[in-house]
């Protein structure tokens, strides 16, 4: 089993930041559509890296084309291509920690999840709609909308279904027949993706 931890660092800092105020007006979203790929935002505001600007970087030096990504002062951008959402998330993490962009990673279980779901569905919606959107709460928490699609769930709808274990450890999930969703606890992004890969692909190994 690969870790997941470019993931686990981007949720970190969302928690990290969490404070009964901040996440009411800022957070991290990333949205896969059919014609610009992934955009990846974080909001700096209000953080250590607020006022840190660094103008349009390749996301992977030594592939280009793969992407980019900058920080305005304001808010962290990255545009990847579908399939590169591990790369953006590398550079995050590397803008963060004020680290070079060292190729050698590579991408994870859960993001080359979305990055699948993304590849598979985005010939079925037009060109701005979504086919994968992860945003945060400001309760705090995650939400998460992928499509269905050509896998097991597709045509299969179901409703709501909650698990609590505390107020912060929390995913509440369910399904149409093209789509499924969440919403979970602010460290519980990864749970909602794993129960997506169950979803999809219910007689897999997991991840």
């Amino acid at each position: 089993m690969m870790s997941d931890e470019l993931l686990t660092f981007v949720v970190s800092w969302y928690t990290r930041h969490c404070d009964e105020d901040w996440e009411h007006s800022y957070g991290v979203r990333f949205v896969n559509t059919r014609d610009d790929g992934w955009v990846v935002e974080c909001d700096l505001i209000g953080t250590e890296l607020e006022g840190r600007e660094i103008g349009w970087v390749s996301i992977m030096p030594h592939r280009p084309a793969a992407g980019r990504w900058r920080a305005n002062g304001l808010r962290f951008e990255a545009i990847a291509q579908t399939g590169d959402l591990w790369a953006a998330f590398f550079a995050f993490r590397a803008f963060v920690l004020n680290s070079d962009l060292i190729p050698g990673f590579e991408s994870e279980p859960l993001l080359s999840l979305l990055d699948s779901r993304a590849l598979a569905t985005q010939h079925l919606v037009r060109g701005g709609q979504p086919v994968v959107r992860v945003d945060t709460l400001d309760n705090p928490g995650w939400t998460v909308m992928a499509r269905t699609d050509g896998t097991q769930g597709a045509g299969r709808s179901k409703p709501i279904e909650r698990i609590e274990r505390s107020e912060t450890e929390w995913l509440h999930w369910w399904s149409s027949t093209d789509t499924f969703e969440a919403a979970c606890g602010p460290g519980d992004l990864p749970w909602a993706l794993r129960q997506l890969n169950d979803y999809v692909s219910p007689t897999s190994e997991g991840i």
